[in-house]
């Protein structure tokens, strides 16, 4: 069964299995089960304590033991490096796809030889924070969003073709991390980002305010030393951006707000959401600061980290409270 692998997804946890639960046990629901191969990485078997038996529900599966937890990239890096299909995947906890999602993948990749595909996303935890967060990071995969070529895909929602992945470099880790800094590499090496217009899952956004000031700027910090340590940037085009920070909330906020307004919720979102984003974006450019001057430290990795892997530790009281908890709420969602 395995000769049939097609799709190699990669669920990540920096403790128990439990975590990644729910959303492994939803993919179990994919019309293409049979071609896809579910990659566990985590500190170790005994810690992550996996259910084998949902696990083996899966075409194939691998467990993999990295010991103490790195970075949300350097996760992905090692379960891709095991993959036997030749599309790459990320799974995160807090993400919810449709059934059809494996197979919308495999369709797109063999009808358009695309390197990259990426598709939409739409809060399961709407309100004004949330709004926010969705647009200001993935505004150009909120639907409706017709298909085709793109520059900007959202980070950690996108499928590579294995062969384009450059998986042997020193720098994987940090990329796919940050994989704004990473596409933005591969467009210049020539590879072709695709955007799947009708294919999107539900996401779950940051949704308390003060939690998404602190992620944008922690993330401005991480995507800034990618970036420029992926183009060898020197130390005056480091200074030109630095020197450019104070425009880049009002660029984001603005960029965002042209999304809103492309997929028809300006008008409901106006005026709470584009100023938070425009708070937020101020944090992030302040990150930037940072990351393009004296670069990233494994404290900050780790602090963005756990807004990653644990989602609903930083959304609102409300969005506590209803959150799913299994797959089978999970799939209402869908």
């Amino acid at each position: 069964m395995t000769d049939n692998i097609r799709v190699s997804m990669v669920a990540s946890t920096d403790s128990t299995y439990g975590v990644v639960r729910r959303s492994v046990e939803l993919l179990t629901d994919q019309t293409r089960l049979d071609a896809i191969q579910l990659i566990l990485v985590g500190p170790s078997r005994e810690i992550m304590q996996p259910d084998l038996e949902t696990l083996s529900k899966f075409a194939a599966y691998e467990i993999i033991e990295v010991g103490a937890f790195q970075s949300t990239g350097a996760s992905m890096a090692a379960g891709y490096k095991h993959a036997k299909g030749d599309i790459l995947v990320y799974v995160e906890e807090h993400g919810f796809p449709p059934v059809d999602f494996a197979e919308k993948l495999i369709e797109t990749f063999d009808e358009t030889g695309s390197d990259v595909v990426g598709y939409g996303l739409l809060p399961s935890n709407p309100g004004h924070v949330a709004w926010a967060h969705i647009y200001a990071q993935f505004g150009g995969a909120v639907p409706p969003q017709p298909s085709g070529y793109q520059k900007r895909l959202g980070p950690h929602h996108v499928a590579y073709r294995a062969s384009a992945l450059p998986l042997d470099d020193p720098a994987i880790g940090a990329l796919l991390s940050n994989e704004a800094a990473l596409h933005e590499m591969m467009r210049q090496q020539g590879k072709r980002l695709y955007f799947r217009g009708d294919l999107a899952l539900r996401h779950a956004q940051i949704s308390d305010f003060w939690s998404l000031f602190t992620h944008e700027f922690l993330s401005g910090v991480t995507f800034a030393d990618a970036r420029r340590a992926a183009q060898n940037w020197s130390i005056w085009k480091r200074a030109v951006y630095v020197l450019g920070a104070p425009l880049i909330p009002f660029w984001r906020t603005g960029r965002a707000m042209v999304d809103m307004h492309r997929s028809g919720r300006l008008t409901k979102l106006l005026p709470v959401s584009p100023l938070i984003m425009l708070a937020v974006s101020t944090a992030g450019a302040a990150g930037e600061v940072v990351g393009y001057t004296i670069g990233t430290r494994k404290w900050i990795t780790d602090w963005r980290s756990t807004f990653e892997l644990d989602r609903f530790a930083f959304v609102n009281e409300s969005d506590q409270m209803t959150a799913p908890k299994t797959a089978e709420e999970a799939r209402k969602l869908t």
